[in-house]
């Protein structure tokens, strides 16, 4: 079992509460609003516990756990987070999210359900709670490169990202690229990178190896363009701008924003004066990581 503790909570204040989930990833994320709703409303700490478990595509192990467990910990009413490689017992936590997983899968017609929404009415925390971010004081990661010419290193201040999965085919993929291509950085598994280096020509990309990085990257830029991925999960945890790719199958991740652009209102975000095209702050050499690669001479 993998085993961590948040050192800065005083626990022996507060009560424990405890939390199983089965994933994925971008569900576990979804559900911290109801996990930090409920903490809040008991005056408790959480202690997560992601265990493998049915009806999920990829199953936790523990390299997957410790993936989100860097996250997790960064949260400051989590005491700890636990990966257990089996089932866990009826009565083992106090919340478990595989219950939840059955309530969806009855009673959401078939996956149309929200994904934050619908974990608050099944534990009965009002639903609202997702309507505000749920993931803050993540530390800002501003990404930059170089210009061609060796001037100062330019902030990228949007950030790509997209799976092979829950796409839109219809999603104006191409005139985003080429709104956005200098200004943007990629993040995704490396077939990810690969395919949008390939057709729609983003070659400047960040290493993120948990989705702490990713959320550091996140805050750090100004717009996030994704689909329906724990990148986006996290956009929408931070209430971070974004240009969703939504799935018409799957609309699980509808939120209530204006600040968040899906379905028909993409053609809104193409046509409107765009802010986050407006000139690019310089940043000091400095403040370039070094995982930055993959860029172009012409970027």
């Amino acid at each position: 079992m993998n085993d961590n503790e948040q050192a800065q909570i005083d626990t022996g204040a507060k009560k424990r509460i405890t939390f199983g989930h089965t994933g994925d990833l971008g569900d576990v994320i979804y559900a911290l609003a109801t996990m930090k709703a409920i903490c809040e409303r008991d005056d408790g700490f959480a202690e997560i516990v992601l265990y493998r478990g049915p009806g999920v595509r990829e199953p936790f192990d523990e390299k997957r756990a410790l993936n989100i467990g860097d996250l997790l910990m960064e949260l400051p009413w989590v005491g700890k987070f636990k990966f257990w490689p089996g089932r866990i017992a009826p009565g083992d936590v106090d919340y478990d999210f595989s219950d939840w997983r059955d309530y969806y899968g009855k009673y959401c017609d078939k996956g149309r359900g929200n994904l934050a929404k619908t974990p608050a009415e099944f534990f009965r925390v009002n639903p609202n709670v997702v309507d505000t971010a749920w993931i803050t004081g993540i530390k800002a990661c501003p990404i930059a490169i170089p210009k061609p010419d060796g001037g100062p290193h330019l902030r990228r201040n949007v950030l790509i990202a997209r799976s092979h999965r829950y796409r839109d085919p219809s999603f104006p993929w191409m005139e985003l690229a080429d709104r956005y291509r200098h200004s943007a950085v990629a993040v995704g598994t490396p077939s990810e990178l690969s395919e949008l280096q390939h057709m729609y020509d983003f070659y400047a990309s960040v290493y993120t190896p948990t989705l702490l990085d990713v959320a550091q990257v996140i805050a750090g830029v100004d717009l996030v363009i994704t689909n329906q991925t724990a990148t986006y999960a996290l956009a929408e945890a931070m209430k971070k701008p974004c240009v969703l790719e939504r799935c018409p199958w799957v609309p699980n991740v509808d939120f209530d924003r204006p600040d968040v652009w899906s379905g028909e209102r993409v053609k809104e975000f193409l046509a409107m004066d765009d802010p986050f095209t407006s000139e690019i702050q310089p940043l000091e050499e400095t403040a370039a990581p070094p995982q930055v690669k993959g860029v172009r001479k012409s970027a």
